[in-house]
């Protein structure tokens, strides 16, 4: 069994969702103040057109085709480029770096204060919900596309009696650890503890000379720029080849599993949501537990996952994590799913 988390699990400790009203009121602010409100008309009138989410991921990753539209254009391949509108007479390169930067600043605000009594609570329930079923086994590996540091932080309080790996190694005398997966997170089998893979990034992670690097947040100490460096993934299919998301979706592709408990994913990832579709396909036991307030419009907007969903190899729930009647839900469909 292994637990993938998405913006929803993160919600209840403080983060506002990704496409949340007072969230994207900052991102159009900045927006706004280095295009105009036509771009911002323009953008949501396309992304509506064509069915995608309006929300963070959305604006950055449009900004960063803006910062370089030519090598977004050739990662992307021929068709993107000959259905894109001609921009060489719209160079946004000096605007779009700008609200890259921004845009990275306020994710970072929104995720830095967390309600660490809740964050203790929930997991503790969701873990003694987990563990009952697994034999007392925390659960071995879980997947987020969470910014935020709430898992993180969960392990710390429980330090003493549980150990995650996140894929970074100590650096002798420095403060800062540097990613080394093959010696951190080691084989399934033999790992200790819970390996934890960081999908789209961490506002704790940065990136320095093609070398990943994890710890404290004092850029005037560390001499990072966090507003440049920071490693957050535009959503997209373009960066799938790239280090270290290669490394972390080849762990995903690769790492067995029969039951997966998903918790506020909206399964907008391509790459993502295309492996958990081959997964369940190619393995007759595999179900996926999907925990959302709106599950079935998920379902709606997804026709790759509602096609497993009308076989019944995936459960919605419809709840808010950290709710007790969801906790319950959860428990009774595992029991069933497992027995």
């Amino acid at each position: 069994m292994v637990l993938f988390l998405g913006a929803g699990a993160t919600q209840p400790f403080g983060p506002k969702t990704l496409q949340s009203s007072a969230l994207m009121e900052k991102v159009f602010s900045v927006v706004e103040n280095e295009f105009g409100s036509h771009i911002i008309a323009n953008m949501k009138e396309k992304l509506r057109k064509h069915r995608l989410p309006l929300n963070f991921e959305s604006i950055a990753t449009i900004m960063e085709f803006f910062k370089n539209p030519e090598e977004v254009m050739k990662e992307s391949g021929p068709l993107t480029a000959y259905l894109t509108e001609d921009l060489s007479s719209n160079d946004y390169r000096e605007e779009a770096g700008r609200v890259s930067a921004k845009l990275k600043t306020i994710m970072y605000k929104n995720c830095v204060k967390l309600k660490r009594e809740k964050i203790q609570q929930y997991y503790d329930r969701l873990f003694k919900v987990m563990v009952s079923v697994e034999g007392g086994l925390y659960p071995r590996e879980i997947f987020t596309t969470n910014y935020d540091l709430s898992i993180e932080q969960y392990f710390e309080i429980k330090r003493k009696s549980r150990i995650l790996n996140d894929g970074f190694v100590e650096r002798q005398s420095s403060r800062w650890r540097i990613f080394e997966p093959h010696m951190s997170y080691g084989p399934p089998d033999k790992s200790k503890g819970t390996r934890l893979f960081k999908l789209h990034g961490s506002i704790d992670q940065v990136i320095r000379n093609q070398i990943i690097l994890k710890g404290p947040r004092d850029s005037k100490i560390c001499k990072i720029e966090f507003d440049k460096d920071m490693m957050i993934y535009p959503i997209g299919e373009k960066y799938i080849s790239r280090y270290p998301y290669l490394d972390l979706i080849y762990y995903f592709y690769r790492i067995p599993w029969d039951l997966c408990i998903v918790i506020g994913f909206s399964f907008t990832d391509l790459p993502i949501t295309n492996i958990f579709y081959d997964h369940v396909k190619r393995n007759s036991n595999s179900r996926v537990i999907l925990v959302d307030k709106d599950p079935h419009k998920i379902m709606q907007y997804n026709l790759m996952m509602k096609e497993l969903y009308e076989k019944d190899r995936i459960v919605l729930i419809k709840g808010y994590f950290g709710k007790e009647d969801t906790f319950g839900k959860i428990e009774k469909n595992i029991k069933k799913i497992v027995k």
